[in-house]
Parts: C-alpha cells; structure tokens; sequence
C-alpha cells in the first residue's frame, strides 16, 4: 500500500488518491469503533472480538471486506482496539480525514493482514516494526502482535535453567505492559523480537543472582515444600503480592500463610546427618529459598523476613525444652591433626593397596601417576592455604573458567619471577629461598574475586618437611610441565590420569578413604584442613588481623567459630590471669568527700572484739 499524503488539500483529491482506505474508514466510523488519535484527554483500552464488532456493523448496515475467501477464521481471534474517550466532533470530513489518516494505514494493514495465510516465524521476525515516537498511528497490542508474528513464545524465550517454571511466564507480562502503554514516556521498540530478546535477558541475569547451588535447591525441594503447604490451603503458590502497598487484611493473610508454614514445614522433614530431629532454622530457610524466587524472578515483594523471627523464636524455645539445648548445639567441622595429615602424605608417595579391619580393600595408591602426583599437591596445599575443597576442585569434569589452572600458580626461582617455568627451573630451586605464589579463585566470600583475588598466597620451598605445599606443587609440574602460557591458562591445577579437573565428589570419596587407609575416624572433611590452619595460627600468637588475612575471612564472625583455643593456649592464658591486679575503679564508683571524711574517722578508732558497734554511734555524731 502507498503511504498516505500527511495534508491532503481536499476531500475529493483524497477520494481520488485512496478511495480503499477511504471506504475502509467508513466502514470504521459505522461501527462506532474510533481507532486512536492524538488527545490531551486520557484513552481507556477496551477488548472487542471480532464477533460483536461484526454484529455492530450489521446493526449500522455496514459490514468488513468478506474475510472468507482467505480461509481465515478471524471472527473468532479477539482484537484489541483501543477506544479514546468522547471528542468533540470534526468540524468536517477533511478535518476527520487529517486526524485519522496516519492511524487508517495501520488499522487497514492490520485488517489486510487478517485475510493472508499467516507465514513462519522466521519470515516475521523482522516486520515486527512499531510505530515511531513521533507517528500517530496506534502501537499494536499484545495479542494482535502475537497474532500476527506466530511467535511462540517459549520457544523463542531461551530461558535459562536457572529460571523457576513459575517465572517463565515474567519476561512475556513485562513485554504486555510495555506494548499496551501509551504516553510520552512509553517504549516504542522497533521489533518484537528485539523486545522478547531484551526481557528474557533480564530475566536470566535475576535468576543467576544466587549462587547456582542455592538457586537449584530454591527452585527444587524449597519451592516443592511451599507448593505442598499452599495445596493444603487451596491457594497458589505464586503470591501476587505487593507487601509495601497491601491491606491490613492482605498482610493478616500473607502473615498467617508464610507463618504457618514454619512449623508444618519442621514436623516433615527429615532431620540432617548427625541429628535426631530437624532443627527449626532449616525450616525457616525453606522460606527464605521461596522469598528469593519471588523476589528475585517473579518481581513480587513477599513479608519481610522479620515476620518469620518471632515465630522462630517461640518454635526454639519449645524445641530446647522438648530436645534439651544441646540438641541446637551446632555441628562444627573438627580440625585435622598435623600428625594425620603427615600419615596421608606417606600413604600417597608409596605404590600399595591398603586395607580396612575386615580386609577389605579401601585405596590403591600408584605413587607415580598423574593423580596421586596432583592429590598430594591438593592435601599440601590444603593445609598450608586454608583453601575451600570448591575453590581447588571443580563442579564438573568439564573445566571452566571459574576453576584453578596451572596459570594460577607463579614461581619466584633466585629472585626472578617465572610464570612459565621449565623442568630446570624447577629443579633447581633452593629450599628457604625460592617460594610459589598462588593466586586464590573466586570463592563463597568473594564471589567476583575482587577482594582476595589479586592477594597471592605465598608458599615457601621447604622439601626437606613432609608436607610443603610449593615442594609438592613443584613436583606436579615436573611430572607434567605445561609451560606455554596459552595452555597453563587451559590445564587443570589438580587433575585426574586423564588430565581432567577432579571434582568435588571425587575428593570427598578420596579423602574418606584416605581417612580409612591410616585407621582415622571419619569425622574430618576437606574443612578440617581450614580449620586446623585457622587453629594453628592462633596458637601460635597470630593476631586476629593475620588469622582473618591467611584465612580469607572478609568477617571475625568466621575466625570466632573455628579459630579454637587449645588446652595449653587456654591454660597458660587462665594461669597468666590468676592473681593479678585488678585495683582500677571506674570515675561512677569513687567515693564522695564526705563519705572519705567518715572514713578517716573510723580508722582511728579501735573497737574492742566485746564492745557492741552500736553504741559508738551517739559518740560519732557527737
């Protein structure tokens, strides 16, 4: 169709020039149907189908262009127009003709379009253009664009994993609001896709604001309790809920329902390893993984997590009196002894098969392969860094960015600094001179890596110890040199035989049967090493500055939980502190001038054992 003059300079040149769409918008104006028009007075949206506009049209004696012929079944589509609030009347046709003219070519094409075969998606993609800032025709609402490009959504949508089921549906309601607002202020893209593309990002980047670990665990059995606790109640578990803005009876219901839950919640689950019952935080937490779905990826606003606390409160206290308090005693991770840790290094460095008490076999050790090589670095550098097993090991046997290469080592050999070292370097290395400087990943507490990212570790060339942890690293190396920088940044620091990154459940396993292979008991992890770092560096006389720098700790609220006083550390300090002087007085509790005076006083007196104090006191006053 050819583009309509802006100004025509009659009605009969405008006749002559479109007579289509001139019969179209008499056919339009039959129906009492406006399509929008610039208005300083505010529009109201109404829904019509295409059924009652037909009926409409042949109450007035006027109907559409036969639609039929297409094989299109439009009178069942519904169409949205939008219909501004009464005006004043044009004064004539032309002026009608001037107002609406810009608007008719959108609304024809749209009517046009309803009679073709619709095409694919792929050949639509691309048309989906809207209207300039400054055109007067109507913006296409949402059904009618949908309806016009085919688009399916979910399909398109590429959505992450991250996203939860319930929120699939979030990035489509933003992109309704967006097509249905008018004013100055609305977005007016130039294409749907380009628009859908747009919104199912945000929506990706807010579901990966959590760690993935909390996000599957929020997305899995939290929103599986919430759903379980909401059927019982007949409600959905989406809560389209503004807490800011709600009623007192809105937030009387909310209170009850996100309350509620807590205790119903404690009595069906299963109690964690270790515990008779389950605690009531762990309930709580369900919760908290449901607000952050909600908030996070639904843009909801849920209770505050205040209104949780007192609830938790009371269900402690009844949990103490029916449990005893030590069944709230947290379980801390005990540190790994030095003298064990030296027994799993000797294990490692001999080719044998150990064995439990019943003879079965736990571990088969062959000391000169590519992984024992990389497990006793790993053990080394565990009890010399305080490391977590998530920032040494990796999720998957695939690498990724995220994990620890050979790149994150740097050797520093006769005072030079080597990031690609050769098998001499290496080899020649002097004890007590010569140390590695190892860069720490990302982590739980620095999850950008900006806070100790750029602070290297520094680990000293001690080989003659049993356990060093740059000696150990520096065998690794020999063994396997990768000396290209390219691909130190591409290889594994610890690695299976297959030259692969070891992963967390793989160290797990190991280090339990290691434990078992030195008749240990079971009761230490890949934590113990931390902890027993963090305990030795206080016993011997680290400051809390220095224990919470090696450690990694962005808080001392960590270095008071496992940073642990020995017998010996705590006797000395008890032995230190009996007896000593503790004459200071605070400015509240001296004594005032006359209360010295009587004092003085007093003290010359000597009262005899057999005299009755009572009696001296009309002596005193007088």
């Amino acid at each position: 169709m050819s583009a309509l003059p802006r100004c025509a300079p009659s009605l009969e040149s405008v006749q002559e020039a479109q007579p289509a769409v001139l019969q179209q918008l008499q056919h339009i104006q039959g129906t009492g149907v406006h399509v929008h028009q610039p208005s300083a007075e505010p529009a109201v949206a109404a829904r019509m189908t295409l059924d009652s506009l037909a009926a409409r049209q042949q109450q007035l004696g006027c109907r559409l262009p036969d639609t039929q012929q297409s094989g299109v079944n439009v009178h069942q589509t519904a169409v949205a127009l939008t219909v501004p609030t009464p005006t004043r009347p044009p004064l004539d046709a032309l002026a009608a003709w001037q107002c609406h003219s810009n608007a008719l070519t959108s609304t024809v094409q749209h009517y046009q379009h309803l009679t073709q075969p619709q095409l694919p998606v792929s050949a639509c993609l691309d048309a989906a253009a809207v209207p300039p800032l400054n055109s007067t025709a109507a913006a296409p609402t949402y059904q009618a664009t949908l309806r016009r490009f085919t688009l399916d959504v979910e399909k398109e949508a590429q959505l992450s994993k991250h996203v939860h089921p319930a929120a699939r549906g979030a990035a489509e309601a933003v992109v309704k609001t967006i097509l249905h607002e008018e004013g100055p202020m609305a977005l007016r893209p130039s294409s749907f896709h380009q628009l859908m593309q747009a919104a199912n990002l945000i929506q990706n980047l807010n579901a990966r604001a959590m760690a993935d670990s909390t996000s599957a665990q929020d997305r899995g059995s939290n929103w599986r309790w919430w759903s379980a606790w909401c059927a019982t109640w007949n409600t959905p578990p989406v809560r389209v809920y503004t807490h800011s803005r709600a009623t007192t009876a809105e937030r009387q219901r909310e209170g009850f329902l996100w309350t509620g839950a807590i205790p119903w919640i404690l009595v069906r689950m299963k109690p964690g390893p270790g515990r008779a019952h389950p605690l009531p935080p762990s309930a709580v937490a369900v919760l908290r993984g449901v607000s952050r779905i909600l908030r996070l990826q639904l843009k909801f606003e849920p209770p505050p997590s205040r209104l949780l606390n007192d609830t938790l409160k009371g269900l402690m206290r009844v949990y103490m009196d029916e449990h005893g308090p030590e069944a709230l005693e947290p379980h801390r991770t005990e540190p790994i002894p030095h003298s064990v840790i030296c027994l799993i290094m000797g294990l490692l460095r001999q080719t044998a098969t150990h064995h439990d008490a019943e003879g079965k076999v736990v571990l088969s050790v062959i000391a000169d392969d590519l992984q024992h090589y990389s497990l006793r670095a790993l053990v080394a550098t565990h009890m010399q860094t305080g490391l977590r097993k998530a920032e040494t090991t990796s999720k998957t046997k695939k690498m990724t960015l995220k994990d620890m290469t050979r790149s994150n080592v740097t050797w520093n050999i006769d005072g030079i600094y080597v990031t690609e070292p050769t098998r001499r370097q290496l080899q020649s290395m002097v004890s007590g001179r010569d140390f590695a400087m190892l860069k720490p990943p990302p982590s739980k507490s620095d999850q950008w890596g900006a806070v100790w990212g750029s602070l290297h570790i520094y680990l000293t060339y001690l080989p003659e110890l049993e356990c060093n942890a740059a000696a150990a690293l520096a065998e690794l190396e020999i063994f396997h040199p990768v000396q290209l920088a390219a691909d130190r940044r591409t290889t594994p620091l610890f690695m299976d035989n297959q030259a692969r990154p070891i992963t967390g459940s793989e160290a797990d396993k190991w280090i339990l049967k290691a434990l078992s292979a030195v008749k240990c008991a079971a009761k230490y992890s890949w934590h113990s090493f931390r902890v027993a770092l963090a305990c030795s560096l206080l016993a011997s006389n680290a400051s809390h500055a220095e224990i919470q720098a090696l450690c990694r700790w962005q808080s001392e609220a960590s270095l008071r939980i496992y940073a642990r006083m020995s017998q010996p550390h705590y006797h000395s300090l008890l032995r230190a502190a009996y007896g000593a002087d503790i004459s200071q007085i605070q400015p509240h509790s001296l004594p005032c001038t006359s209360d010295l005076g009587i004092a003085q006083e007093l003290s010359r007196f000597t009262v005899p054992a057999s005299v009755d104090p009572s009696h001296l006191v009309g002596d005193l006053d007088e």
